[in-house]
């Protein structure tokens, strides 16, 4: 669809309809099982924070939180007429041909620009290798007890935000240098640019981007005998490591903002 550069897509665009349209086709297609995640975010205050089990209250931001919603919602009614769904809750997706936020860092990190963060980097966030979600799902399509489960799935391993990119950096062998910004003066600056339309990050980015997010796993090791390979350092790697060979096709697009940060750098 149409999208000015550097700019938010519409608040109903992609984001909110891409997991509500997958659920609904995923209810209609006729086969022997039906495998359906719909990622879900938890939130908590600092790196101590307590891991969010499956139980626990949703309270989605924005579009796209609430499409997720959505989608299990979808997914249940299809559970209701029959058919084999299980419902994952996965953390940010990392693997080949990611996108999002998480370009801007590699593209950062590979040029040698300044890493800028929302608050100190002293939180910490969960994220799941692609690798390992696939494994999750083909264990569910193996054990009919995990039918109408709701499963969370993340990394094991997970350090502060700062300790995580400056590993990243460290194996880049990059200059960068990690610039940690106070997260009120960017949330309100983040809030204008939303406001005009030239944000290069949505509103879940930097209202808790320096907040602590981990899910608790245990359900699915226990459902599903599952264990994740990746920790957060070696899937940020891998996925840098992808992103340097095939970088030219995924670069972010810069508009004003970006352009400035970069000049700034």
């Amino acid at each position: 669809m149409p999208r000015r550069r550097g700019c938010l897509p519409p608040r109903r665009g992609p984001a909110h309809e891409t997991p509500v349209r997958g659920a609904h086709r995923a209810r209609d297609l006729r086969h022997e099982r039906r495998d359906r995640g719909a990622r879900g975010r938890r939130r908590a205050r600092d790196g101590r924070a307590k891991a969010r089990r499956e139980d626990h209250p949703q309270r989605p931001l924005g579009a796209y939180g609430r499409s997720k919603i959505e989608a299990e919602r979808r997914c249940r009614e299809a559970l209701e007429r029959g058919l084999d769904v299980t419902l994952f809750r996965p953390m940010s997706l990392f693997g080949p041909r990611m996108t999002g936020v998480f370009i801007l860092l590699f593209d950062w990190v590979q040029r040698g620009k300044n890493v800028y963060l929302l608050g100190a980097g002293t939180n910490r966030v969960q994220m799941v290798s692609a690798w390992d979600v696939a494994d999750a799902c083909l264990l569910a399509a193996e054990r009919p007890e995990s039918r109408g489960t709701v499963l969370n799935l993340g990394a094991d391993e997970v350090p502060t935000v700062r300790e995580q990119v400056d590993a990243l950096i460290a194996h880049a062998g990059s200059r960068s240098r990690v610039v940690p910004f106070p997260a009120g003066c960017l949330r309100t600056g983040a809030r204008l640019l939303t406001h005009l339309g030239l944000s290069p990050i949505v509103p879940e980015h930097y209202l808790l981007a320096d907040r602590t997010f981990i899910l608790d796993t245990a359900r699915a090791k226990a459902v599903l005998g599952w264990q994740p390979r990746f920790s957060n350092v070696r899937m940020s790697i891998e996925a840098y490591d992808w992103y340097c060979r095939h970088g030219e096709r995924y670069r972010p697009q810069a508009g004003a903002v970006l352009r400035l940060l970069n000049a700034l750098s």
